[in-house]
């Protein structure tokens, strides 16, 4: 896959990877479309749009870490995720 180099210096400014960058910012598109909030973000203007950004990047991050914490404790859960991943269930 090939990266914009914005989004490569984001992702070297963090230590990440730039797939990494993009999971999270997929993540936060997703969630502003399941609320159907698409239409309400992109004819917001530039200072809604941050606000709106932050709280749905902040509202990613709980769910990343309540899923890490998830897969880490219960070994039911991990190994279903694991068994969906590597049989190609995940996409």
């Amino acid at each position: 896959m090939t990266y914009s180099q914005d989004v490569i210096n984001l992702a070297t400014s963090m230590g990440v990877h730039p797939a990494d960058v993009l999971m999270f910012a997929q993540s936060v598109a997703n969630s502003i479309s399941q609320d159907n909030m698409v239409d309400s973000f992109i004819d917001s203007d530039e200072s809604t749009r941050t606000d709106l950004s932050l709280a749905y990047a902040q509202h990613a991050t709980k769910k990343f870490q309540s899923f890490t914490n998830t897969y880490l404790v219960n070994e039911v859960a991990r190994s279903y995720f694991q068994s969906a991943v590597y049989a190609g269930g995940v996409a």
